[in-house]
């Protein structure tokens, strides 16, 4: 056995290894100036200003493709640090936005956990949990369950609340929203279901834009 080839093959594998720790690093490093956010002050926030703000909360640092994680890292420390406090409804919504973000970021099996949570046990918005299996089901490839959700989506009754819901829609953003909320967000998936979550999500796979 010659020795000298394995030492210098060893050498090799050490040299090799110590520089992608280094890459790994400076990555790591480059990312935290690059997201760097003043967290405590955001998880001081209140729910509407965490996670409702265009301009504050979570949503600036997630505005930069680099920092999708670690917003989506914050949305979750929000909501333990806020818990006690926070609503079912809002817990759930959060979770979903942090889904988002891990599924935008190519982590298809947090951003599924994450959804999963999403779900709502509220009768009157049991629309939106066809929605979340609709997503769900792009997550997973399953495209027989996703059009299973679809049509149960498409199909939902309009319900004696959405005239209300639809006025302030339209006093607040000036724009009438149409029923089922979302139809247009998963008809978009459909028509890009080989694409990844953050394409198919996208305004040039559907028609119309999403609602808020």
């Amino acid at each position: 056995m010659n020795y000298t080839y394995i030492s210098i093959f060893i050498r090799l594998i050490c040299l090799i290894g110590i520089l992608s720790i280094n890459r790994i690093t400076a990555h790591a490093d480059d990312v935290a100036e690059e997201c760097a956010h003043d967290r405590a002050a955001l998880l001081a926030l209140d729910r509407e200003a965490f996670d409702q703000d265009p301009e504050g909360g979570w949503r600036p640092l997630a505005d930069n493709k680099a920092c999708e994680r670690v917003a989506a890292d914050l949305i979750a420390a929000w909501r333990k640090a806020n818990l006690p406090d926070a609503s079912q409804e809002e817990v759930r919504i959060l979770h979903w936005h942090e889904g988002q973000l891990r599924a935008f970021s190519g982590d298809y099996v947090s951003a599924r956990a994450s959804f999963q949570k999403s779900h709502t046990l509220n009768p009157l918005q049991i629309h939106w949990n066809h929605y979340v299996d609709a997503t769900l089901a792009f997550i997973d490839r399953d495209h027989d369950a996703f059009i299973t959700a679809l049509d149960t989506l498409k199909n939902m009754p309009e319900p004696f609340w959405w005239p209300q819901v639809q006025a302030e829609f339209r006093k607040k953003f000036d724009t009438d929203p149409e029923w089922p909320p979302n139809l247009n967000v998963v008809e978009g998936l459909l028509s890009c279901f080989e694409e990844d979550y953050r394409t198919a999500y996208s305004k040039a796979c559907r028609r119309g834009d999403a609602e808020p």
